[in-house]
This record gives structure tokens, C-alpha cells and sequence, in this order.
């Protein structure tokens, strides 16, 4: 009589696992990127995460409400520190830190358009798996219906990264596995049809929105400071803003000739600090004077 309790036991936890089992589905597909060159480059261990898509659709929203709230007073701020910048002495201390403000502001700027502000806020996966070496992965959800997939990789090229993000909703159909393959094609820069999202490319996805969350509660926090008194007018500039690179050059060279001498201390330090910001895929670039900011900050 024990015996065959047990075993009637047995053959109903059988049963019982087989029905959990039943309408479970699977989601399989990879992970690259298709360089500018043509190569494909496969991603592994890449986090692959399966969530409720009423839930992650409902976190879109909300924070796409709260981006487009404020990105146009961002934008603002941005506009008016450049234009700040632009009208004192581009070899001044004050132009440097005017300058400064306005990367600040651009770097908040690309953040609230990122992957990574959309991704700050999703809810927790349903599953959740890595790619293996080859970039392939398959996850098991629980049953039919729609999904969203989400995913985040990070590539290094030469000095620069690049980041990439993945938010794409599939639907989940009962009897065979479900193609989710995450690509150039459907990337959240990418524009496609399929992302629930729209963001900036993965340059600036590494770059500029990396730095712009470090410091975007403390800028966003600038925009609830009450306004200042107008400041005084400026005195007239005694040194005349460059309409081009070469100018900016030329006036550099003229400020300290060792510039120009090559092999110099300094003109090593300034190949040195144009190849850093180069790497650092920098917004200075953006500035025409931009060789005589470098050259004001390797000279002091």
C-alpha cells in the first residue's frame, strides 16, 4: 500500500510538470552588428531579456511624456550657453567655461534621447538569458502572446565604444519557436518599425549620454533656478571670433609660435589633447575656434 502511494505520488508530479510545460514557448534568434565595412560582428554575453509588453509599452510612454517636456527647455539652455560662449574672447578663461556649460547641457540633451534613459525604468523580465559565443540564444516564456525583447551590447573600436540598444516587441505563437534576432536592422537608433523606442546613435549612446546621466540631476535642477539679472554689457573683444579651423590655426601659431615648431612641448601636448578628444568623439570639434580652445588649454 506504501509502494503505490508513492507511486501515485510520482505520476502526478509527472502530470503536473507536463501541464506547466503545455503552452510554454520559445524565442530564439542572435545578436550583431553589421559594421560600415560589412563584416558581422556576433555578440556574446549579451544579456537577452523577455518582458511584459503592456508593462514595458506603459514605461515607453511615461518617459517619452517626460522627454518631451523637457528636451525643448534643454535644447534652450544649450542654444543660449553656446551663444554665451561666443561672445566673449575665445582665448579667455570665461569663453572655456562657458564652453564647458554648453557640452554639459548637449551631453543632457543626448541622454534624454538614449537608450539608456528609455532603459532606466523597464520592469523587471519575465526571462531572461546571455548569448553564447556565436551571439545565438533561446529563452523560454511561460505562453502564447506579445512580448518585448530587450537588450544591451557594448563594442569597442580602436579608442572609441560604441553602445547599442535593443527594445523590439515580438509576438509568441503556440507551436514553434519564435524568430527574435536583434540587429542593425531593428537597434533603437535604427528608426525601425519594429523598436518601441527612438534613440540616438550608439557613438553618442557611449559618449555624450554617459556623461549626460552622471550630471542630469544636476542640470535639470538649473532649470528651476529662478532667473538672474541681465548681465552687464560686455566690453568690446579684443580678439575676433575665426569663421574656420585654418583661421583659428593660424591665430593660434601667432599667440605662441612654439605651436607651429614641430616636436615642441607644446605641439606634442596639442597633437596629444586633439587625438584625446578625437577618441572621445567630442562636441568641442562642433567650434570652429576649437584649435585655439586647445591650444589656450595645453598653454597654461
Amino acid at each position: 500500500m506504501k509502494w503505490a502511494k508513492i507511486r501515485i505520488l510520482a505520476v502526478a508530479a509527472s502530470i503536473i510538470c507536463s501541464a506547466s510545460n503545455l503552452h510554454s514557448e520559445e524565442i530564439k534568434g542572435e545578436v550583431f552588428i553589421v559594421t560600415k565595412g560589412g563584416d558581422n560582428k556576433r555578440l556574446g554575453r549579451v544579456s537577452v531579456r523577455v518582458l511584459d509588453f503592456s508593462t514595458a509599452a506603459a514605461s515607453v510612454v511615461k518617459k517619452s511624456q517626460a522627454a518631451a517636456e523637457i528636451l525643448p527647455q534643454l535644447r534652450a539652455m544649450k542654444e543660449k550657453a553656446k551663444a554665451d560662449s561666443d561672445k566673449v574672447d575665445i582665448l579667455s578663461a570665461e569663453h572655456k567655461e562657458r564652453f564647458q556649460t554648453y557640452l554639459d547641457w548637449l551631453c543632457v540633451t543626448s541622454y534624454y534621447g538614449s537608450g539608456r534613459f528609455y532603459f532606466a525604468d523597464l520592469p523587471d523580465p519575465i526571462a531572461e538569458t546571455k548569448t553564447d559565443s556565436d551571439g545565438k540564444y533561446s529563452v523560454t516564456v511561460p505562453a502564447p502572446g506579445q512580448y518585448a525583447l530587450a537588450a544591451v551590447a557594448e563594442r569597442t573600436i580602436g579608442s572609441s565604444e560604441e553602445h547599442y540598444y535593443w527594445l523590439i516587441s515580438v509576438t509568441v505563437k503556440s507551436g514553434s519557436a519564435t524568430d527574435g534576432t536583434l540587429s542593425n536592422d531593428n537597434l533603437a537608433s535604427a528608426n525601425s518599425n519594429e523598436s518601441m523606442i527612438t534613440t540616438c546613435s550608439p557613438t553618442l549612446e557611449a559618449d555624450n549620454a554617459v556623461k549626460g546621466a552622471k550630471i542630469a540631476v544636476r542640470m535639470v535642477a538649473k532649470l528651476k533656478e529662478p532667473v538672474r539679472a541681465a548681465a552687464q554689457p560686455l566690453p568690446p573683444q579684443s580678439t575676433p571670433k575665426p569663421k574656420s579651423a585654418k583661421e583659428a590655426q593660424d591665430m593660434a601659431v601667432r599667440k605662441y609660435p612654439d605651436l607651429g615648431v614641430a616636436g615642441s612641448a607644446l605641439n606634442r601636448a596639442f597633437l596629444a589633447k586633439v587625438q584625446q578628444y578625437k577618441a572621445a568623439r567630442s562636441a568641442i570639434f562642433d567650434d570652429p575656434a576649437w584649435p585655439l580652445i586647445i591650444a589656450e588649454e595645453c598653454a597654461h
